[in-house]
């Protein structure tokens, strides 16, 4: 695998490993990264392969985080892959990103923690029971699940 990166250049490995964590393709992911593609490689207008993964696959998630996928990247937007594992209900990628040091707190450039964009399944496991998230201001998760009527994501964030 190691032609990839050399024979085709860096864009094209890298748009080869999110297609592959994107894909669920932890083999690929595998044997990309181990046949030279840098596992920080981006395609132009797209986050890494990292942001792929946490939407899709555990196990492709966990190749990149061990190759050293920093789990403090953010997108565009100033997600981290957290946000788009909580998004997604992923919750086996979530615990993988937090497990590796990614901030369960860390807010969009539009102030939005992952927690505001997670799922009932994702809220729940996440948060211990009657622990409420830490922001200082009046649209934290509980108050954005309540507005939108989310009243099952909206309950395990509320205080006692």
């Amino acid at each position: 695998m190691e032609f990839v990166s050399s024979q085709f250049g860096t864009e094209a490995a890298a748009r080869a490993l999110r297609l592959a964590a994107l894909n669920g393709h932890a083999h690929a992911v595998r044997a990309l990264l181990e046949g030279g593609t840098p596992v920080a490689a981006r395609v132009p207008g797209y986050p890494s392969a990292l942001f792929a993964a946490a939407i899709s696959d555990p196990s492709c998630l966990a190749e990149l985080l061990d190759a050293g996928a920093d789990p403090h990247e953010v997108d565009a937007e100033g997600q981290t892959a957290l946000h788009h594992a909580a998004a997604a209900n992923h919750l086996s990628c979530a615990r993988l990103l937090l497990a590796a040091g990614t901030d369960l707190h860390a807010r969009s450039h539009n102030g939005l923690t992952a927690l505001h964009l997670a799922g009932t399944d994702v809220v729940r496991r996440l948060l211990p029971p009657h622990v409420r998230s830490p922001i200082d201001d009046m649209a934290g998760p509980f108050e954005v699940a309540s507005r939108f009527g989310a009243a099952a994501t909206a309950r395990p964030l509320s205080w006692p």
